[in-house]
This record gives C-alpha cells, sequence and structure tokens, in this order.
C-alpha cells in the first residue's frame, strides 16, 4: 500500500510509534489576563484622566508599568497542585494558602468592607447605559468597552470616563471572563465613585479567581478531559504568588518597597522544568512578612486580620494518607503581632493628635471669653 509524502513522492507505510505526551504537553492552559491592555490606555491619559482615576480604589493601575502574564507552565502546575477545600496549594510536602491576606499585599484592594456578591444583578447602572447608547448591547466586549473609553474623555465626561475606565480594567485585568465579554452583574456599583472605596474589591478578585482555580483544576484533573483549560480570573495574582511565596523570578530594579506589591515584579518566563522545581523549595515561605512601611496601611492591616480564619484549622498534606494537623506557623504569631503593636501606635499617634487639638480649641475659646469681656457692650 502507498501512500503520498508532503512532497508527492510514493513511500511505504510504515507503522508509526505512537508517543504519549505528558498531561501538561496534552493540555494548554489559556486565560484572559491581559495587563498589557491597561498599559496600552494608561499611555494615552491626560492629567485631568488621571487625577480623578486617582480619587478611586483602582488608582494603583496608574503606576503599573510592566506587563506581567503568568506563564503557561507555572500555571499548569499550580492548577495540579491546588486543593479546593483548603484553597491552598502543595509546596513540597507542605501546604501553602493562597489568601486574602496575599491579595490585599499584591493588588491593593480592601479584602474586608461591604461585600460584593459576584452572581448578584445589582440593577441597570449607567455604564449599562452608555454601552447600549454606543452598541445597543449591554453584553459588551472588552474592546468595544475601550472604544466607548475615548468618546468620554472631555472634562464634562470624566465621571464616565472613570467608570469606562475601571470596566475596562475589570474585563481586561481583575475580572476577566473566557468570552472576553463583561461581567457586568455589579457595574452598578460604579454609578457613585466616591463610594468605592467602601467596597471589599480585593476580596470579590479573590473569589473569582478561587472559583476559575477549582473549575480549571477539575476539567484538568479529568481524564476523559482533553483540550485547552480556562482559567477564569486575575491569573496575574498567581504570578505574583508564586514569586513572593516561592522565590521565582527577579524584582524590579528600585522597587524593593513598592505597594501594592504587583509594581514589584515584571514578567518572569518559566519552563516546566523551573515551574516544577519551584514548587519542591523547601524554603517557601508560608505565610508572606509585612514590611515596615506596609504596617501603617490600613488594607494591610485588614489582610493581616484575615489570618486568623485560618489558625485552628488542620492541613491536609498529600503525602501520607492520613490528615496532618500543623499549628498556627510563628511567622504569623509574629506578623498579627508587629501588626497589633503598630495599629496600636498609630491609635495612640491619633489620640494624642486629637488631644492636641482639642487643647488648641480651648485656648482659643478662652482667648475669645476673655476678648468679650473686655470689649464694652454696645447699648449697655
Amino acid at each position: 500500500m502507498l501512500s503520498t509524502s508532503i512532497k508527492g513522492e510514493a513511500r511505504k507505510k510504515t507503522p508509526s510509534k505512537r508517543v504519549k505526551l505528558s498531561d501538561a504537553e496534552q493540555t494548554r492552559i489559556r486565560h484572559q489576563c491581559n495587563v498589557q491592555r491597561v498599559l496600552n490606555v494608561n499611555k494615552k491619559l491626560s492629567q485631568g484622566m488621571k487625577d480623578i482615576i486617582r480619587r478611586t480604589p483602582f488608582a494603583w493601575l496608574l503606576d503599573l508599568e510592566q506587563n506581567i502574564e503568568a506563564s503557561g507552565p507555572l500555571l499548569s502546575e499550580m492548577l495540579d497542585r491546588w486543593d479546593e477545600n483548603l484553597c491552598a496549594f502543595q509546596v513540597g510536602d507542605k501546604m501553602i494558602r493562597f489568601s486574602l491576606h496575599d491579595v490585599a499585599l499584591i493588588l491593593g484592594l480592601r479584602v474586608n468592607g461591604e461585600v460584593i456578591k459576584l452572581n448578584h444583578n445589582y440593577g441597570n447602572s449607567i455604564v449599562d447605559d452608555i454601552l447600549k447608547c454606543e452598541f445597543h448591547t449591554t453584553s459588551a466586549s472588552r474592546e468595544q468597552v475601550e472604544d466607548a473609553l475615548w468618546k468620554y474623555q472631555c472634562e464634562a465626561c470624566l465621571d464616565d470616563f472613570c467608570r469606562l475606565y475601571i470596566t475596562h480594567a475589570f474585563t481586561s485585568f481583575l475580572f476577566p471572563s473566557s468570552t472576553k465579554k463583561l461581567h457586568r452583574s455589579f457595574l452598578a456599583l460604579l454609578d457613585n465613585l466616591d463610594s468605592l472605596s467602601t467596597y471589599a474589591w480585593g476580596k470579590a478578585v479573590y473569589e473569582y479567581l478561587v472559583t476559575g482555580l477549582n473549575r480549571a483544576s477539575a476539567a484538568k484533573r479529568s481524564r476523559t478531559f482533553q483540550g485547552n483549560v480556562h482559567i477564569v480570573g486575575c491569573t496575574a495574582i498567581l504570578q505574583i504568588w508564586a514569586c513572593e511565596h516561592l522565590h521565582v523570578g527577579v524584582q524590579l530594579r528600585g522597587m524593593h518597597n513598592s505597594y501594592p506589591r504587583i509594581l514589584k515584579w515584571g514578567h518572569q518566563r518559566l519552563w516546566s522544568d523551573k515551574a516544577e522545581k519551584a514548587f519542591t523549595n523547601d524554603e517557601a515561605i508560608d505565610t508572606l512578612e509585612v514590611v515596615d512601611n506596609e504596617l501603617t496601611i490600613d488594607i494591610v492591616i485588614e489582610g493581616i486580620s484575615t489570618l486568623n480564619d485560618f489558625c485552628v484549622q488542620p492541613i491536609e498534606s498529600r503525602v501520607g494518607s492520613s490528615a496532618e494537623k500543623r499549628p498556627f506557623q510563628p511567622s504569623q504569631y509574629e506578623v498579627l503581632y508587629k501588626a497589633e503593636k503598630i495599629r496600636r501606635e498609630l491609635l495612640e499617634r491619633r489620640v494624642k493628635q486629637v488631644e492636641e487639638r482639642i487643647s488648641k480649641l480651648e485656648a482659643i475659646q478662652q482667648m475669645d471669653g476673655t476678648v468679650q469681656t473686655e470689649v464694652p457692650l454696645i447699648g449697655g
């Protein structure tokens, strides 16, 4: 039996040896988290646009200078090592949590505050009205959101520009979906720009990503599954998590004390062997330490307070058949103690400032009273 080669030459068909590919080679990890789109928009912003964005909890987006894209091999390794019950990754013979504390440090968004319900429809929004007007749909793509953005750059439209800028960051970076469509259920929260800081945006980003990790991990482990695996959510956080916890990558020069910590890192290339080696690191950090300049930031203090939620829960190790109870890490106690000490010092300082201000006001009132008694009353 003859078969035709690519060059059209006749050759005998010989039985080929089927090479079995590894799971990592069979499955490609996909995501739609695109920091570069935010960087591209930032390059075109006027000072007036930047000023209004600076008034929101998303001001740090303006300080992004490097594209951050989680590498496929790293994400593949993380999916294999993800435990959805513990919200933790297996690193060597221990489980290290992906926590709200991490998100508070990495993104600088609140993890305490008014809860955002991801599946709750908060009703029609100003952004919805804009998209309906421009594209006759509210189910807009991120490209359409970006197109609408530049139609609202006049000074009188800066509030709407700010809403569209944040919406663009949501669909490109913080809440990206596998379909590149806008996640619009909570856009009504952007109507009042002055109240944005009351919401736990960091917790919402965390929960959205954890849901994506759970689904993608289950799909990758399924023996019947073949093809691409999509991770829904802000996968850039996972890249920074690996940099901070597993000592992967090199920090940007001069950015050692930057906050949020996403500003400290650029894109890191990780091949499969390096990604696998990172998760056997005996020196991996269980809980991120907080540096002095971060301990004066309320968002960081909120993140530290969430560590208490897990201090008495058992950690199951996949090495061995039985669950292993691990006590609360000493490093976590140290972080909490240090944070509480700083918080009390700040409180004492504020109380002292208030007392000094009250004393000054009382002194002014006494002086006013003295002056009034010395001035004769008209008609008296």
